[in-house]
């Protein structure tokens, strides 16, 4: 009785479903299928099986993403339209982090795209799991350009993620410094804090992020501000083992040195005790040198002249156009002229205008300025096309008024000393220049140093006309791409020779320096 009780009690062994079984091993492989299409780069057959119905149009890869995002990341317009319209997959279809396939566009760059998102309906604000939108993407991703387009069509430059963080912490943090121009000038704060009481610098320099920390440090945000845990940005560089910010922090704010604010009154000065020096010590010894202290005193007399001429002369700048731009990107966008949409690395992210070439933007003089040759620390301003003749001209008096005050003052010397060797006159020489005070040993010293630096660079401005460049892409050619042209090496490699564009010979560029 009991084993018959036992028996009966027991279920009957379940009989597989054929049927079931053969459905479940049929998505397998169709899954299968897929998918090892889809990473050697096919999503055809993951295309097909959406829009038969046969995958359910959220089902994600091993990487998270849907087959909409998917051809979006390869920038597949076409299968992207034809899943949207055959499939009728929604525009704002999340992946496997809530990413929608706009946000993905705009970290892809892809105005094409976007705009396609964007006609369809696609929520401009729609956020990740972490609070991240498309214009928070755009600067993550560094893509000014689709930034301004998204800023055309609407989108909320205040937004902030899970943490708080704005689009300024973000370029901080990522060391995007065009970006963080851009947003300073789009007036957002480069001192906003986040949830945890953490500012852009703190941001910075918790991912030694060098050069955001060098742009903010010469923005004057404050140093010493502390987050929630009682934090400054040096404590949080230090926390997350970041040498280079520890460094760049504890340095102390570039200034503009007291020498290049009143370098006119140093100037003048200069030159006055030169003057001085020569009428009192040279004079009287070297009245056989007469034309020699002619042209010295010529040039003496009207190097205040020069000098203020090359000071109060303007080099001209290109305007802002902040309103403009965005404009430009928006109405390019909108016609779907996407060709035409200037490239981001020929933005000025600080004055928001399409750079000339061989224009620079001056942090110094905060603005754009057209072929710009170098910024004169000493006359405090820009050097350029419009007033490079008269900083040429004065850099030319400078030198020749210092050389002839030192071959007078070697004059003033040797009609004192009647020495044949060249040890022992060398050396009474010294002797002779010290005993006439200190003052005279001053200005001879100091006129040495001024003509070393004056010879110098009036030797690079010659260089540079000679060959119709700046200074500015002498010095710094291997920034310039126009400066250089690709060529097939011997082996077959594509490699790049520095070849000047602008050079017409060497009289016809002096020519044009001294005409135009």
């Amino acid at each position: 009785a009991d084993w018959y009780s036992q028996v009966k009690s027991e279920k009957p062994p379940v009989v597989p479903n054929n049927e079931t079984t053969s459905k479940t091993q049929s998505r397998e492989n169709l899954i299968r299928h897929v998918l090892d299409h889809a990473h050697g780069g096919n999503l055809a057959p993951w295309v097909e099986a959406v829009v038969q119905g046969k995958l359910d149009p959220d089902f994600t890869s091993s990487n998270g993403n849907c087959v909409l995002h998917e051809a979006v990341w390869r920038l597949d317009y076409q299968t992207v339209e034809k899943l949207v319209k055959e499939a009728a997959l929604p525009v704002d279809l999340r992946n496997a982090t809530s990413q929608t396939p706009l946000a993905l566009a705009v970290a892809r760059g892809s105005y094409s795209l976007i705009k396609f998102f964007l006609d369809k309906g696609a929520d401009i604000e729609a956020a990740d799991h972490l609070g991240f939108t498309p214009l928070l993407s755009s600067v993550l991703t560094s893509q000014l350009g689709a930034f301004y387009v998204l800023l055309h069509r609407g989108a909320n430059i205040d937004v902030k993620d899970d943490n708080g963080c704005s689009l300024v912490h973000w370029a901080a943090y990522k060391n995007n410094v065009p970006f963080l121009r851009v947003l300073k000038s789009l007036n957002l704060s480069l001192e906003a804090t986040d949830k945890l009481g953490m500012t852009p610098l703190h941001r910075a320099a918790m991912s030694n992020a060098v050069h955001s920390i060098e742009y903010l440090v010469f923005e004057e945000v404050p140093l010493n501000a502390k987050d929630t845990k009682n934090r400054t940005p040096v404590q949080v560089a230090v926390e997350y083992s970041a040498e280079a910010s520890q460094k760049v922090l504890n340095m102390k704010k570039p200034q503009e040195s007291l020498l290049y604010r009143l370098f006119s009154l140093v100037f003048l000065g200069y030159w006055g005790l030169v003057f001085l020096v020569y009428l009192y010590n040279v004079l009287p010894h070297t009245s056989h040198y007469l034309l020699s202290s002619l042209v010295f005193n010529t040039l003496v007399v009207t190097m205040p002249i020069v000098y203020f001429v090359a000071k109060l002369s303007k080099p001209g700048c290109i305007p802002r156009e902040t309103n403009n731009t965005i404009q430009k990107f928006g109405d390019l966008f909108e016609l779907e002229k996407f060709e035409e949409i200037p490239k981001p690395e020929k933005i000025c992210s600080s004055c928001h205008i399409e750079r000339p070439q061989r224009s620079k933007h001056c942090r110094l003089c905060d603005t754009c300025v057209p072929v710009q040759d170098h910024h004169c620390l000493f006359l405090g301003k820009c050097i350029n096309e419009q007033n490079h003749r008269k900083f040429l001209l004065g850099l030319i008096w400078q030198v020749a008024g210092t050389w002839l005050f030192l071959y007078l003052e070697w004059g003033n010397l040797d009609s004192q000393l009647q020495e044949s060797y060249l040890s022992s006159y060398v050396v009474k020489a010294l002797l002779l220049l010290f005993n006439q005070g200190v003052l005279n040993l001053c200005v001879v010293v100091v006129s040495v140093a001024v003509l070393w630096y004056s010879w110098w660079y009036l030797f690079l401005e010659l260089y540079a006309i000679s060959n119709a460049l700046t200074v500015n892409e002498v010095l710094n050619r291997h920034k310039y791409k126009y400066l250089f042209t690709p060529f097939q090496s011997i082996d077959g490699t594509l490699k790049l020779k520095f070849k000047n564009p602008f050079t017409k010979g060497f009289l016809h560029n002096w020519m044009d320096f001294l005409t135009t």
